[in-house]
């Protein structure tokens, strides 16, 4: 069973037959919520009243740890222990995305981002390392803003005492997320 309280004080109650396992969520500026799962599944759906999931974006598998979006909900970062995951959400009609309407003839491949091994052996981030932090876990991911709101310029992890920013203006380039 699923409970969501709207800015209304309503509440909204949806109950599957089956555990779902959802581990996160995550609210953008126009309501809509992107929820994950153990199995690594992502639900978009278009408001917190909704009763059914708009999108349904399949995951690699592993379970999502943390979950963010850009503010206009074009992007969601997911976090998994070994890995992050951007998937783009726009559909091509205007400032249409996921949460608002199906993906499922325009869904774009996601970009899977992990440490390369030869930084893991550059800045001896190893065995010895894996051991210290909790087997080499992400830790939530988060879009930073930049020096202008509303502009998402980095993503921002961390693994155990290294903090690790990505460049987001790189990573969402047309030729990277090509359709």
């Amino acid at each position: 069973e699923m409970c969501i309280r709207d800015s209304s004080l309503s509440v909204y109650r949806k109950i599957y037959k089956s555990n779902p396992g959802f581990t996160c969520l995550k609210a953008n500026l126009k309501g809509g919520l992107a929820i994950a799962s153990l199995n690594g599944e992502i639900r978009l759906y278009r408001s917190s009243g909704a009763p059914r999931a708009t999108t349904l974006l399949p995951g690699y598998g592993d379970p999502i740890l943390g979950l963010d979006v850009t503010l206009d909900g074009k992007w969601v970062l997911a976090t998994c222990a070994k890995y992050l995951i951007l998937i783009p959400t726009a559909t091509g009609e205007g400032d249409n995305t996921g949460f608002e309407k199906l993906l499922n003839k325009v869904k774009r491949n996601p970009v899977r981002l992990a440490l390369d091994p030869i930084d893991i052996m550059k800045f001896g981030l190893g065995k010895r390392f894996s051991e210290r932090v909790g087997k080499g876990t992400f830790t939530y991911a988060t879009f930073n803003n930049g020096t202008k709101l509303g502009i998402e310029e980095a993503i921002i992890t961390s693994i155990g005492e290294y903090i690790i920013p990505v460049s987001y203006t790189h990573l969402t380039l047309p030729t990277i997320c090509s359709v």
